[in-house]
């Protein structure tokens, strides 16, 4: 024998905390018209109120000292996996002590943490991008990269936090040549 039901829905504010991450797990307890207890449990919420940030910017190829025209690369890893980075999500920063035009950024690769940003060409001597490092006694000679958090989030939207990375390296340039 089937007895008709009659079902009811209800609805329920769940507070969704506004700092901190986390899960938000719904238990729904009920009883049926005959005695039988019904529970349900559900994870319905995953909250991330966490900004990401800039963990690092290194190096890559394990040279510190550029001579050579080839555009260098930095690795930027941040502290979580990101979205919307582009070439134009970053800068190039010279130092005081580097003259001429700097590379433009070619290409950004990787994902979702770490991700690769190339340079274009240094450029040909002369004109090109110059400094002259000498063995570390003119350390303003340097190529650096910024990033430029507008656009960045997560994968919750939260935007990119615009405190500087715990580390940031540069490369010294040393494109003169020395003299006797």
């Amino acid at each position: 024998e089937f007895r008709r039901v009659l079902f009811r829905s209800w609805t329920f504010p769940i507070p969704v905390p506004s700092a901190g991450d986390g899960t938000i797990t719904a238990t729904v307890r009920g009883q049926d018209p005959t005695g039988n207890a019904v529970t349900d449990t559900h994870e319905a919420l995953t909250v991330d109120n966490s900004v990401p940030s800039v963990s690092q910017i290194g190096l890559v190829g394990g040279i510190t000292v550029l001579t050579l025209p080839a555009g260098p690369a930095f690795t930027v890893t941040f502290s979580e996996p990101v979205e919307n980075v582009t070439t134009s999500s970053f800068s190039v920063a010279k130092g005081a002590g580097t003259t001429g035009t700097a590379p433009v950024i070619s290409s950004v690769t990787g994902g979702p943490v770490v991700w690769t940003v190339t340079l274009g060409s240094l450029g040909n001597l002369p004109g090109g991008l110059s400094g002259d490092y000498a063995n570390g006694t003119r350390p303003t000679a340097t190529l650096g990269l910024a990033v430029i958090p507008t656009g960045i989030t997560d994968r919750a939207g939260n935007p990119l936090s615009t405190a500087a990375p715990g580390k940031s390296d540069t490369y010294f340039i040393d494109r003169v040549s020395p003299t006797f």
